[in-house]
Formats: C-alpha cells, sequence, structure tokens
C-alpha cells in the first residue's frame, strides 16, 4: 500500500467514524482501539522468548 493510499484509506476511515457528529461515538472507538493497542503490545512483549 502506498503511503498516498494508506493516507486516503485513514481519511476515509475517519471520516466515516466522525460522519454523524458524534464524538461520543468516536471517543468510545479510539479509547477501544487504544485499550486493544496496549494489550497487543503487552502479548507480544511478553511472548518474546
Amino acid at each position: 500500500m502506498t503511503d498516498t493510499t494508506r493516507y486516503e484509506s485513514e481519511r476515509d476511515f475517519h471520516d466515516r467514524i466522525f460522519a454523524d457528529g458524534s464524538r461520543a461515538v468516536a471517543d468510545k472507538f479510539y479509547f477501544a482501539a487504544e485499550g486493544s493497542k496496549r494489550f497487543y503490545e503487552r502479548a507480544l512483549v511478553e511472548g518474546q522468548p
């Protein structure tokens, strides 16, 4: 995926998240995404031999 394609994909994704104007929905999504990120970062570090 090129940088331009990735940028457009990310932009479109964020446009959909914020499309209804609901900041609460977006905040909930980002809170869950951050939790998943931390979980997988810990799992990867702990899983290292």
